[in-house]
């Protein structure tokens, strides 16, 4: 844990990551997630050299209420403390989305985080 968020070795390696022309990403949804978006998973071409970031506002954007209702806040510009996000089975923590920087093929992944006891 770091600053009360998991965080998994060797993501550090996904910040610095050179990139292609042109990326296609591979998007999956949590069962709940799909259900407010209406996709289980889906393709989708960012430009190079974008961020993590930009595909998660994409997604905001597009799929509205669906995709902010668990993930990201467009009005607050910030991912939800429970979002769930993995790049590759790698957890990355929601203030790092803007310094991860997508190739082509990564595959992404956004789910909620359990929490209880």
């Amino acid at each position: 844990m770091v600053d009360g968020n998991i965080y998994v070795s060797g993501v550090e390696s996904l910040l610095k990551r050179e990139v292609a022309e042109e990326l296609r990403v591979k998007v999956s949804y949590l069962h709940m997630i799909a259900k407010e978006v209406g996709v289980r998973e889906e393709y989708v071409d960012v430009d190079d050299g974008s961020s993590l970031k930009v595909l998660v506002k994409r997604l905001a954007e597009k799929h509205e209420d669906g995709f902010s209702k668990y993930i990201y806040s467009i009005k607050e510009d910030e991912v939800k403390r429970h979002a769930l996000i993995l790049l590759n089975g790698n957890i990355i923590r929601g203030r790092d989305v803007e310094r991860v920087t997508l190739r082509e093929g990564d595959s992404v992944f956004f789910g909620v985080a359990a929490a209880g006891g």
